[in-house]
């Protein structure tokens, strides 16, 4: 029988929660499912795992390949997927046995191409919500009339996707390997495209968060959010002039991911990075992708220091972050 969602797994290393990111998954009170698992060349025992899961459940399906990276991961499991819809999730999180049937019932009934539910952030010490109060809840609405759909956090794995959505408009992740933060892109493009989304006020997914807040220092993973970002502005310009719409949204949104980027990267990649931010911003002032006029206040206030004094940025951002997020 054809499923009704296929479930994608992205795995590397993940033997520490994995048995019980897949409990959570077979255990879903929506039993029509797939469960596409793909190990991306683990050296632990993450293959032996997946598949002890396998021979028990015919539900699950295994891609074992040499290690190339989070987006090629997913672009593979998406090549084979069955379901009508899609959804995501990573090895060390977890799910309420209802969240997909919650999100497949809502997706059917209200014809949706993109349904998302709240999710718990889980600390080693606390769990909290998100409540993201800005974006409307429990109701069908299309991303290009409500655009605060796109200041939420991609949280790619909080949601399920038609299938067709991403089929038919080729939505790809970038194949970057080694690289974090690949949703960006997708999320992007799914809420861009979708005609009908809905946000469910339940919180169904846990999502593991690293307690530590270690700068990054590895220069090449600097530089992922820029090429993410890239990607979105290519996607843009791709479809004649249908999302230009989207243009004082995507300035103020890539405001916020540079921010968060910035000051998550160690010092000695600030400089350099701000330099790539100030050119990015000026060309795209000069192609007309960006317009003061159409920022908010305080965006157009964030906007005039990264073209006009990027040397006080850091100082900018450490009293005015909070205003930002």
């Amino acid at each position: 029988m054809k499923p009704l969602l296929s479930i994608l797994m992205p795995c590397y290393n993940s033997e520490k929660y994995l048995k019980q990111s897949l409990e959570s998954v077979l255990n879903q009170t929506l039993k029509e499912i797939e469960v596409i698992c793909v190990n991306d060349g683990s050296t632990d025992s993450t293959l032996k795992i997946l598949k002890e899961y396998q021979s028990n459940d015919d539900r699950v399906k295994i891609i074992n390949k040499e290690n190339s990276g989070y987006g090629d991961s997913l672009n593979k499991a998406l090549d084979i997927v069955q379901g009508e819809y899609v959804g995501i999730v990573e090895p060390d999180d977890y799910i309420k046995p209802e969240m997909f049937k919650t999100l497949y019932d809502a997706s059917v009934k209200y014809s949706l191409d993109k349904c998302r539910c709240l999710f718990h952030d889980v600390y080693t010490d606390r769990i909290t919500i998100n409540k993201f109060p800005a974006v409307p809840k429990n109701i069908v609405f299309s991303p290009l009339e409500k655009k605060e759909i796109f200041f939420v956090s991609p949280s790619i794995w909080a949601c399920i996707y038609k299938t067709s959505l991403i089929k038919d408009n080729n939505i790809r992740f970038l194949n970057t390997p080694g690289a974090s933060y690949q949703d960006t892109s997708f999320n992007f493009k799914t809420n861009a495209l979708a005609k009908r989304i809905m946000f469910i006020d339940k919180a169904l997914h846990f999502y593991r968060r690293e307690s530590g807040g270690n700068s990054v220092t590895n220069k090449a993973k600097v530089e992922f959010v820029q090429i993410e970002w890239s990607e979105i502005y290519n996607f843009v310009k791709s479809q004649n002039g249908n999302l230009d719409c989207l243009y004082p949204t995507m300035a103020m949104v890539l405001l916020n991911s540079y921010d968060w980027n910035y000051k998550r990267i160690a010092d000695c990649f600030k400089s350099s990075f701000m330099f790539s931010w100030w050119k990015e911003t000026v060309q795209r002032h000069v192609l007309g992708q960006i317009k003061f006029k159409e920022l908010s206040p305080f965006y157009k206030k964030v906007e005039y220091v990264v073209l006009f004094m990027p040397f006080l940025y850091g100082r900018f951002s450490r009293n005015d972050r909070k205003k930002i997020w």
